[in-house]
């Protein structure tokens, strides 16, 4: 999620605007996804998303497997999200 996003979120949950930036700070920043430790966080607030959210990463699908490179440097990625669906994605270079 962006920092608007965030934002909105903590807004939409009874709480300060500024709190998606305290929220964004803790999930780019310091990569953290476990609400509980994010102390900075009213523990309301932090019960709300633990309920409202489903914080996670993806995982690329396989060791080395999950990527593919073309001669012409476009990079395919597999990814495995929580619910065992796959999904791709394609970065094409262009000049």
């Amino acid at each position: 999620m962006s920092l608007p996003e965030m934002s909105s979120l903590c807004v939409h949950l009874g709480h300060s605007k500024f709190r998606g930036s305290q929220l964004h700070d803790y999930v780019r920043d310091k990569g953290e996804l476990n609400v509980s430790k994010m102390k900075l966080l009213p523990k309301d607030l932090r019960e709300k998303l633990e309920e409202a959210t489903i914080p996670t990463t993806l995982s690329l699908v396989g060791k080395g497997a999950g990527e593919l490179v073309s001669r012409d440097g476009t990079v395919k990625r597999s990814y495995v999200l929580p619910s065992g669906h796959l999904i791709e994605s394609v970065l094409m270079p262009y000049r």
